[in-house]
């Protein structure tokens, strides 16, 4: 099933942007009471492009900004939309919990 047949064009439309003082500040969520704030060193942890992630959840290249979800397991992306020269270097952003 492609990515079309699940959701009607009416919920594939792009959100609009807001505006935010951190022009660097790009995840965005609406319902914060499903986030929680952790302090583990797992968010500090730099990956290179191909690396296996130990976590599911959405990884920030720390030298462009562009943002994807990775799953456990499955190589994080080699290339993407790069806007510099710099080396890409994924970080876990957002940590995508398991459920029980």
């Amino acid at each position: 099933m492609v990515e079309s047949d699940r959701f009607p064009a009416s919920h594939r439309t792009p959100l609009t942007r807001i505006s935010t003082s951190r022009e660097k500040s790009m995840a965005s969520y609406k319902y914060g009471k499903y986030l929680l704030r952790y302090e583990s060193d797992q968010f500090d942890k730099e990956f290179e492009p191909g690396s296996i992630p130990y976590n599911s959840g959405i990884y920030r290249c720390k030298n462009c900004g562009e943002e994807i979800a990775a799953t456990e397991g499955v190589p994080l992306p080699a290339q993407h939309r790069h806007s510099n020269n710099l080396p890409i270097v994924w970080q876990l952003l957002v940590y995508a919990a398991p459920r029980d």
